[in-house]
């Protein structure tokens, strides 16, 4: 589609939301069936991603990274912590708060999700030629880029109006 010819012209909101919808859906259960072989569910790999094992993570750094409340990230921390891949622990010079580690079990964890990772990359775009492949990407990154805006806007918005 020729972009400067159709710059006017709207797709129905109700159309792009089903398409998007469709998309988010079948992209968590394409990478729901592979994160089970590491004993996780969708979301907790993207919080295990994000984790080290050496620098703590404040639970509202982590919320924030997620693009999710503190209290979601929360929850998902208990989740992983009673599973054994993440800790707690001091930070250094603050002795009242506490952050978030990966432990080793949750670092193995990590490393079979990037193989995990790889290989649904591999299997999804192995077939795409490279221009396709790209074009997607270029189109997700503008999603994702709107998304974010609109979310955080809306968020405030509620937090306002609560306030």
């Amino acid at each position: 589609m020729n972009q400067t010819s159709h710059s006017n012209e709207r797709i129905p909101d109700s159309q792009l939301v089903k398409s998007l919808l469709s998309v988010t859906k079948l992209t968590r259960i394409y990478v729901g069936l592979a994160v089970r072989d590491a004993d996780l569910v969708v979301g907790q790999d993207d919080l295990i991603n994000i984790l080290s094992e050496q620098h703590p993570q404040s639970v509202s750094v982590i919320a924030k990274r997620l693009a999710v409340q503190s209290p979601t990230a929360s929850k998902m921390l208990g989740v992983l912590a009673r599973k054994g891949f993440v800790k707690r622990v001091k930070f250094r010079n603050e002795h009242r708060t506490s952050g978030v580690v990966l432990s080793p079990e949750g670092a193995r964890a990590q490393r079979v999700l990037w193989e995990i990772r790889k290989r649904l990359e591999e299997d999804f775009a192995g077939d795409l030629p490279v221009s396709e492949m790209h074009a997607i990407k270029a189109s997700f990154d503008l999603v994702d880029g709107h998304f974010k805006r609109k979310t955080r806007v809306l968020r405030d918005r509620q937090s306002q109006s609560t306030a």
